[in-house]
């Protein structure tokens, strides 16, 4: 078992130093529990579409051989793109003390699954390949929603797990530390205040996917928030796009090289509301139903699915690929240390472009 640090910020905002753990054999992970919520919410169905992209678990729990099982959560992992297709945790509020924390985060070291390796050859993107890209290394499990059980060891362990390659898709700061960031913080305040625990599942679209140098970008990422209502359930399904950021970049050719860092402050149970309305984060819920289509996944919630009523359409399908190749060819040029400032995006609205999409 190997130890390595992050640095966040504590309620006072004063340096944290947050020790997790790295183990190499993941032999033991049970993973994801479907009964979790005290009602039954299985990990997605696989369909015929995706059979033959979907890495093997050599040593499966009793999830299956399709999952990567890890503390409190499992990943569905797409060997031909090298990213995963879902991830599926399992959040519980009430034994999580760092989730209540806003961090600013530093020094991340990520690994490789050794269990899906191959005549020492493995599917997985590593540190070399996001080096110099301009993307971050996006948690699809953020690495503090499984740190949850009856050890401070546990917490530990479920923290080094999320900082797997097999956990992780190329993202902009733009949306890691925007929209999403808001998305991850309210999944974490409704388990910590107001449902106490919380199944979400992730995940990228590979439609419209970019290969930017090494790293195939996806443009689009979902997100489904599963909690108890009632003796039954009810889901939340969520779109979220950085298309706005490439389409920014591309027309202004904006490269800004900074270390900016972003920090905000403890969760409150005033949280829930305030980050469901910020940013319009009701604006990016769709339809399951449409996620289905879009990711080749069954999630069997369309019955529980907070939408399931609505008449309106929340995004029509998806365009053809609107990149250019000449714009392609300039992207590869451009992709170092790219960030943008939040006020260089007050003219856009993230929603209605997403709507229109």
């Amino acid at each position: 078992m190997g130890i390595f640090n992050f640095n966040a910020i504590d309620t006072k905002g004063n340096s944290l130093l947050v020790e997790a753990f790295y183990e190499p054999d993941l032999s033991n992970r049970t993973g994801y529990d479907d009964g979790f919520l005290g009602a039954k919410v299985s990990l997605p169905k696989i369909t015929e579409t995706i059979t033959d992209c979907i890495v093997t678990n050599p040593k499966p729990s009793i999830n299956g051989v399709n999952y990567l099982d890890y503390t409190h959560f499992s990943i569905l992992f797409n060997k031909t793109k090298k990213l995963p297709f879902a991830t599926a945790v399992n959040i519980q509020g009430l034994t999580n003390e760092l989730g209540i924390v806003h961090e600013t985060r530093s020094g991340d070291t990520w690994y490789q699954d050794k269990r899906i390796f191959e005549n020492e050859k493995t599917n997985q993107f590593s540190n070399g390949d996001y080096l110099y890209s301009g993307f971050q290394r996006g948690h699809m499990v953020r690495y503090y929603d499984p740190a949850w059980g009856r050890t401070m060891e546990i917490k530990k362990i479920a923290i080094g797990d999320t900082f797997h390659f097999t956990n992780c898709c190329p993202q902009m700061a733009n949306l890691n530390t925007g929209a999403w960031l808001d998305l991850e913080n309210y999944s974490m305040a409704r388990a910590l205040f107001q449902d106490e625990k919380v199944t979400v599942f992730a995940g990228p679209i590979f439609r419209k996917a970019m290969q930017i140098d090494k790293l195939l970008v996806p443009i689009n990422f979902w997100k489904i928030i599963v909690y108890k209502k009632g003796n039954t359930v009810e889901a939340i399904g969520f779109l979220l796009s950085q298309e706005i950021a490439f389409n920014k970049m591309l027309q202004e050719n904006l490269i800004i090289e900074t270390d900016k860092k972003y920090s905000k402050p403890t969760l409150t149970k005033d949280h829930i509301d305030k980050l469901f309305n910020k940013k319009n984060l009701k604006g990016y819920m769709i339809k399951i139903e449409q996620l289905e289509e879009k990711t080749g996944l069954d999630f069997g919630l369309k019955s529980y699915d907070l939408n399931k009523n609505k008449e309106a359409n929340f995004f029509e399908k998806l365009e053809k690929d609107t990149f250019a190749p000449s714009y392609k060819k300039r992207f590869n040029k451009i992709m170092k240390y790219i960030e943008f400032n939040e006020s260089l995006n007050d003219s856009f609205n993230d929603a209605e472009f997403i709507k229109n999409m």
